[in-house]
């Protein structure tokens, strides 16, 4: 509730009464947050930065971040949120973790230090994100069994998620295809049944916060599956990732452009689309798969493990034979069969793609080619 501030009243604890139970870091660094996101769209900083948009309760992401948050050292199953409590100072709290933080602990004692934190949920569960800031060292080198087994070209798709040139070991098994989980496709039945209760059970007119208790039952039960879903789908994406980065010295990918890729076909009323609910259909599987996850990960983990990434062209990579050259799409016969009509040569079509992608990026790499 808003109103005159009176003499000898704090400002904030008067005029707003839920700053009573928030630590004034979370709300100084929501302020700092705030005033980036307006200097950054003011400045035109960075090609497609718009409008900053403010969080919606209940309809966005429920974190917060904050400075000095440390983690308590007898036991290592704790942290401290907002310092050293003291009476009549801001407010502090320990927290108990879920598990011990060694691998914080590891970085504490390499001399690294707590920047900021993330604290967020997903699901029914919270998380702490720490942002660590360590003392620099020496670039990373590759191995040498990474320089032995040289380029991997890797192609990502659909019905598997990636296809390699080369063999890579993954969960102890050696393999060129890494299959699909399908993790949202899996769980899309449990998920439409509370999606239509949900549906059923929002009042129109009403905001979210105000909505009935079984509304808000709805939208928690589905809670927990999203989660377990982007939990699965990372778990996934960073066994692979990992694989590439460390057994091969190169590793190269197509440079792939997801937001046109999964650009929506229903067109417009003067000219609309066709096959709509296949290119939805499509454009889902597309962004489960999150090509642009993978390249992220790729990026930071090559640079952990001494490798190199490199991303090439895509064009006519699953149209040409890895073997004479030629281009053919009358050469793919199916999703996974391509026989080259001129050679005859038959692969994978997914595993021939990756290696006209190795190949293409040592073209590329060498003066001439």
């Amino acid at each position: 509730m808003i109103g005159p501030v009176r003499a000898g009243q704090p400002w904030p604890r008067y005029r707003y009464r839920w700053w009573d139970g928030v630590n004034a870091m979370v709300c100084q660094q929501a302020f700092r947050d705030a005033d980036t996101a307006w200097s950054n769209w003011l400045s035109r900083s960075r090609e497609g930065l718009g409008y900053p948009r403010p969080k919606q309760r209940g309809r966005c992401r429920d974190s917060f971040r904050m400075p000095g948050v440390g983690l308590v050292p007898e036991n290592l199953r704790h942290i401290r949120i907002g310092g050293e409590r003291r009476p009549g100072g801001q407010k502090a709290f320990r927290v108990r973790l879920h598990r011990p933080a060694y691998r914080l602990a590891r970085l504490l004692q390499r001399g690294g230090e707590v920047q900021m934190v993330t604290i967020s949920r997903s699901g029914p569960r919270w998380f702490a994100a720490f942002n660590v800031r360590l003392p620099a060292t020496p670039a990373a080198v590759a191995t040498r069994a990474q320089r032995e087994r040289g380029t991997v070209g890797v192609d990502l798709g659909v019905e598997v998620i990636s296809a390699t040139s080369r063999p890579i070991q993954l969960q102890k098994v050696a393999t060129q295809l890494v299959a699909n989980p399908r993790h949202l496709a899996n769980a899309r039945r449990a998920l439409a049944k509370w999606e239509r209760r949900k549906a059923r059970r929002w009042v129109k007119g009403r905001p979210a916060r105000e909505q009935s208790r079984g509304w808000h039952e709805a939208k928690d039960h589905m809670a927990k599956p999203h989660a377990q879903i982007a939990a699965h789908r990372a778990d996934t994406q960073h066994h692979l990732t990992k694989a590439l980065a460390t057994q091969f010295a190169r590793a190269v990918i197509e440079d792939l452009q997801v937001k046109n890729m999964s650009k929506s076909a229903k067109g417009t009323l003067e000219e609309p689309g066709s096959m709509v609910r296949q290119k939805a259909g499509l454009n889902r599987a597309l962004l489960d798969v999150s090509f642009g996850e993978i390249r992220r990960q790729l990026t930071y983990k090559t640079a952990w493990y001494g490798s190199t990434l490199s991303a090439v062209n895509p064009a006519y990579t699953s149209q040409t034979c890895h073997r004479c050259g030629h281009v053919d799409r009358k050469s793919r016969r199916t999703r996974s069969v391509f026989q080259c009509t001129a050679c005859g040569a038959e692969v994978h079509a997914d595993i021939g793609a990756a290696h006209n992608i190795a190949a293409r990026d040592e073209r590329t790499a060498t003066p001439g080619g």
